[in-house]
């Protein structure tokens, strides 16, 4: 196994933990049943305020995401 290749694996297992932990501090969208019996006493400004973390969080895991699958095609091509 040449450096590139450990290499190229090393960064995909610390995307990978990265993606991983990014999907986790995502907050899971209450729908059905549960969403509308559980909540609904949230202010305006706490919804806000966490939507704006939920799309951060979502863009930054994108981002990962997308440089975790080029890291893959480039690793798949050099191997």
């Amino acid at each position: 196994m040449g450096v590139v290749q450990i290499l190229c694996g090393a960064v995909l297992i610390v995307l990978a933990v990265v993606i991983t932990v990014l999907i986790l501090l995502q907050n899971s969208k209450k729908t059905g049943l549960t969403g509308v019996v559980g909540g609904g006493s949230d202010t305006f400004a706490a919804k806000n305020k966490l939507g704006m973390k939920d799309k951060k969080l979502s863009k930054i895991t994108t981002i990962v995401t997308i440089v975790f699958a080029v890291v893959a095609l480039v690793s798949y091509l050099i191997i």
